[in-house]
Formats: structure tokens, sequence, C-alpha cells
């Protein structure tokens, strides 16, 4: 989602059921043996996938490989129709059909599609369609005045449950067409509302349309709904004979124009910008910023320079790793490695915290190694600042990303009658009374563990915290925090208390790749 300063919104667990259970340790019965050594090939595995972590946790999101169809419901309230707000019709569809499924050249940078296409190196190909625009039962003010129904209840439950009713009245002969995997859910649905998203600037035009919106409660509802995020709607149940929507996405129109892109003719162009980094939520991605940050309190993980941080650039090689687009070489003992750009052609390095107890899944503590080149989709976002003054690197260079993906353990408490958080499993887990989850996130008040789920390292020292790029003044990763030719990375501890082997080195850089030398401590 769009960075916004009081926003819980499109975080991968932000709706499950079992978010909110008990973290009392006192459990009956369930217990994980350990798990057996794994023989380690060249590459890192699939042991535990991103689909068998979903299914754990009752999640059900649009599949991440293969030819996906996605269903885009454009949607306006009574009281806001096009002449309103000043919209064409034609317009509209033309411009909402080339943000999702147009081809590069009919955008200003990529559409949701295209996006995609490269990013996963031609394993996911998502297409779809874009419906007529639908207009809901609601005005603007009791839409967004749902919100004080529940503190757990989000207006768009309702939404997207009407818009596609109303899609299928038109449509019925569309009941299974956007349920390619028969498992009884849409999925994936888009709902993009023809509204301005609400914040300081939109604020003044909302009250200058209804006076309502000058009020505390109604700003601060407007504030929540009229902005983007992906949401799952667990009190849909699965149908296979006419499928129910569950992972769906929501976000204005408005932000279509965010990076302010034109033709030679001075005609704005689509910017899909948070349109995919919310796609990246509906793919079962986590956002990698820390919500918890605020004016006083600066913490960026990961540098900004993400799509699942700050909407801009590639998909880095963690997000790639979990949705089965990369293999990783294992780096397993001492030697010389070449990487070629990450962009290319996803090659990149791990290095697990233990090689003897790893458990050749994404879901472990180790590296990730890639060469950043600003090529591709880092392209246009290293050469100007993107809408948010994020840019990324302009510099070709090393990156190094530490991650703590290691799975936690909840097992029914039959005392309590609820979940108990039970540490650490390096094992799968989903039976009836158990289940496993990630347990870090780089929102400490999200994460079950106290630490960050993906931090990049930087060349630069930073004093107490090393190599670790959280809580730097300035607020985004530069060329400077790249790895190059002559710089040295050693002396670092996992989390789990494992030391690196390795004192790691760089040599032979170049537009195209680099060696990366690992000799023995």
């Amino acid at each position: 989602m769009k960075i916004k300063v009081k926003k819980f919104v499109s975080c991968l667990f932000a709706l499950s059921p079992l978010l909110f259970l008990s973290s009392c340790n006192l459990f009956i019965g369930y217990q994980t043996s350990s798990a057996e050594p794994i023989e380690l090939g060249e590459y890192a595995g699939q042991n535990i996938n991103l689909k068998m972590i979903d299914q754990a946790n009752e999640m059900v999101n649009l599949d991440y490989v293969g030819d996906q169809n996605l269903l885009v419901l454009p949607v306006c309230f009574k009281d806001y129709d096009l002449k309103r707000l000043n919209l064409d019709h034609d317009q509209v569809i033309s411009n909402i059909n080339h943000l999702f499924f147009g081809s590069s050249e009919e955008t200003g940078w990529e559409s949701v599609s295209s996006f995609y296409k490269k990013s996963s190196y031609n394993h996911l190909n998502i297409q779809g369609e874009v419906s007529d625009i639908i207009t809901l039962d609601y005005n603007l003010i009791e839409a967004i005045s749902l919100r004080n129904s529940s503190s757990s209840y989000d207006p768009t439950y309702t939404f997207i449950n009407e818009a596609y009713s109303k899609y299928l009245e038109k449509n019925p002969d569309k009941t299974k067409h956007f349920d390619k995997n028969n498992d009884g859910y849409v999925d994936g649905i888009w709902l993009v509302y023809l509204n301005p998203y609400f914040d300081e600037t939109t604020k003044k035009q909302y009250i200058n349309w209804d006076k309502d919106f000058a009020k505390t409660s109604v700003t601060n509802n407007a504030n929540s709904v009229l902005w983007a995020y992906t949401y799952w709607n667990y009190d849909n149940k699965p149908n296979v004979e006419k499928p129910t929507p569950f992972a769906y996405s929501w976000a204005s129109y408005s932000f279509i124009f965010d990076g302010k892109y034109k033709d030679k003719d001075e005609n704005y162009l689509v910017d899909a910008h948070t349109f995919i980094h919310e796609t990246g939520h509906m793919l079962g991605l986590d956002d990698y910023y820390n919500y918890d940050s605020d004016q006083t309190n600066i913490s960026s993980p990961l540098g900004a320079t993400d799509m699942m941080d700050n909407n801009v650039g590639d998909h880095g090689p963690y997000s790639k790793y979990l949705m089965e687009w990369i293999s990783p070489k294992l780096v397993k003992n001492e030697g010389t490695y070449h990487l070629n750009s990450f962009e290319e052609d996803g090659s990149c390095l791990l290095v697990p915290a233990n090689k003897l107890t790893y458990n050749n899944s994404p879901f472990d503590e180790y590296l990730l190694i890639e060469y950043y080149t600003p090529t591709n989709l880092n392209y246009l976002d290293s050469q100007s600042p993107y809408d948010n003054n994020i840019i990324m690197p302009t510099e070709c260079g090393v990156r190094i990303y530490h991650v703590d993906s290691r799975l936690v353990k909840y097992t029914y408490n039959r005392f309590f009658g609820e979940y108990s958080y039970d540490g650490y499993t390096s094992s799968y887990i989903n039976t009836s009374n158990a289940y496993c989850r990630i347990g870090a996130s780089n929102t400490p008040s999200y994460s079950d563990t106290d630490k960050m789920l993906i931090t990049l390292l930087s060349s630069k020292m930073n004093g107490d915290k090393k190599y670790y790029y959280q809580d730097r003044d300035e607020g985004m990763a530069m060329n400077e925090d790249l790895y190059q030719t002559g710089d040295e990375f050693n002396d670092f501890t996992f989390n789990t208390g494992d030391k690196l082997p390795y004192k790691v080195t760089f040599e032979n850089q170049s537009d195209d790749g680099i060696d990366i030398v690992f000799t023995n401590n």
C-alpha cells in the first residue's frame, strides 16, 4: 500500500482470524518433533512453500504462477456519478484497461500484467476483464459511516459482495470464469472506486462537496476507507457452483495519475505502481515497511527501495523466492560465485544461518545476495523520484538482505479455549489443533518475535547496528549502501546466534555481473 500515517491496511495477516489469538505459552497436547537434517542440492528449494503457509492460515490468494484471470470492477457511489466527478465514461474504462492489462507502451511505466510478466521471468501471466462501471447502493457518507459498526468490519466487505453480485446479474455466463483453480472462490478481484483518495490535499475538495467532511468522525473514517488496501473476506464460504469473493484489492482511480507521466502530446499516461503493490498482497506478499514508524521514530528496514516497501522498482529476491519465480544458489562452502544482473535472470545467492539445520525453503533464516542494476523494472524509478520521493539506486552493486522468515507454531489451548503461541518450528504444521506462520514482521507490533522479517545490510557501518540499514537518517537506501569492488562484508551474527563463517569480498564488477568471493574465517 502507499504509506500513510495511522493507516493499518494491507499487511498480509491484517484480517486473519488467527492474528489476535492469545500468546500464552500454556498448552495441552500437540508438539512437533525436531526436524531431521535435509540433504541440500545446489539450489535452495521449496520444501515448504507459500501456498502451504497460506493454507495453514486459511488464506486464499491469487496463484502466483501460470495464466491467471483477474476481474476488475470500477465502482462509484450513488451520489458521485461521472458528471459530478467530471469523468468521461469511455476514458475511464480505457485507462483502467491500460492500467491492468495494457502493454508497457500504453502506460507511463508498466501495466499490472506487463510488470508481473517481466518480474516473474514469464512465470506469471495475468489476464482478465474490466467490467462496466457499477453504481453501489450507498451514498459516500453512508458508505464510510459503515466503518463505525465494528472495529473489525470494513465497508469494502459489503462493497465487494454487492459489486460482484451486480456484475453476475449482467454476466451470468461468467459465474465460474474467474475461478481457474475450481476452489469455490473468485481467484482475485479489484475494486477501483472513482472518487479521489482522501488526504490533506483532497480534504478541501471533499468539504466543498459535502460539509460533513469537516467533522472529525467523518474525516477519520474517510481516511481509512478512501485509500488503497487488500483484504480477505472470511465471511464468504467457498461455492464451486457459484464462486464467492475472498481476496480483493481496493484503490482509487486517482492513483492512476500519481506518476504524472505524459506522452509526447502531453496526455496523461496511467501509473500502476500502487496497483502493482496491492496485487502483490493479493499474491500473498507482506508489506516490508514499518507501520509503527512515525515522524519521531523512523524505521526503514529494507531501505524503502522495493515494490513491497514503498511501491518502487521491482520485487526483490525474497518475494521472488517466496513465489517460486527463482531458485537461489546455495552457498555451502568457500569459493567464488558469479552473479549476473538480478533483473536479467533472477540469479542470486542464499547463505543459510546454519546449513545443517536449514529446512531448504524460504521459511528459515539466511542471507540473500543479488547484483542490483538500475535496469528493466528498476530503470524508471532510478531516473527520478517517484510520487513518494523515493528513488532507486542509480549505480550497479550488490545488495545483501538478512531474512528471518522462520516459522512459529500456534497450538490449541483447551484450558483457555484458544490458540497459544508456542515458539519456533522448522517444520510445516497444519492440523486440527495446531498451525504455523511466519513469526517475524518488519512492523514490531505485528511480530510474534522481536525480529525483523527482512532487512537491508548496507556497505556503510551504522554504529551499534553495524551493517543494518534500519533507522538511518537518510530514509532510503542509496548508491553508497551498495557493495562494490573493494568492499568487504564480515563479522555478521544471525538471530539464531550463528556467525557467518565467511569473509565476503567483491571482484570483477561490470554492468552485467560481479564475482563474490567467500573465504572461510
